[in-house]
């Protein structure tokens, strides 16, 4: 599922859609990737102490930043038209 998820990030980084679209899908996937981020951190550090055999804490932790990458294009855009228009 996160597989797909991940995957259907990088595919729409690429793909043409219209403005509002894109910045409904940009918002989404920044949110989930926010929460995976955060949760994974948590669950990677609680699994490293409690469970060492587990790594689902872990995959949480990779597959947000691959979400949060895959916007990386879309917030240095929007940085450098802040920076030119002032």
């Amino acid at each position: 599922m996160i597989i797909l998820l991940v995957a259907a990030a990088w595919i729409s980084a690429f793909i043409p859609m219209p403005r509002w679209l894109s910045v409904l899908v940009s918002v989404a996937v920044l949110l989930v990737g926010t929460l995976l981020v955060v949760t994974g951190a948590m669950a990677y550090a609680w699994d490293r102490s409690m469970r060492p055999d587990e790594t689902a804490g872990l995959y949480s932790l990779l597959a947000g930043g691959a979400l949060l990458l895959s916007r990386a294009r879309l917030v240095l855009r929007l940085i450098a038209e802040i920076l030119v228009a002032y």
